[in-house]
């Protein structure tokens, strides 16, 4: 049975969404669907989104859209995407180490002005 339902449906889906795509507007509708699979339309906003899941415990990946190009100047666009993005999370990953070392600090001074350190 699911075969059958399969090799009904998938034809009508096939063109429907060939026809869909094509629709002015299309992606406000699907907006909200894909948002859950992307991290944002700039570096900034995929880093605050990845920030955000990883406080919330998920491990993460990310992939630039344009990565399977065939065109060497897309290539060598979507090779210093990559680049660019690898040199901020090492960035944010900084910032966080230094963050943590002045709170620590600030935890050493507090205990050392009650005697403790």
């Amino acid at each position: 049975m699911t075969g059958m339902i399969e090799k009904v449906l998938r034809p009508f889906l096939f063109v429907f969404f060939k026809i869909f795509l094509k629709l002015p507007g299309h992606r406000k509708i699907m907006r909200p669907f894909a948002n859950r699979f992307i991290g944002g339309e700039t570096l900034d906003e995929a880093i605050e989104k990845g920030k955000e899941l990883a406080a919330r415990g998920f491990s993460l990946t990310f992939a630039y859209v344009g990565e399977e190009s065939r065109d060497v100047n897309a290539a060598r666009e979507a090779e210093l995407a990559y680049i660019s993005l690898i040199d901020r999370i090492n960035e944010e990953k900084e910032k966080d180490r230094q963050q943590e070392k002045e709170e620590i600090n600030r935890s050493c001074l507090a205990l050392k002005k009650g005697g403790v350190c």
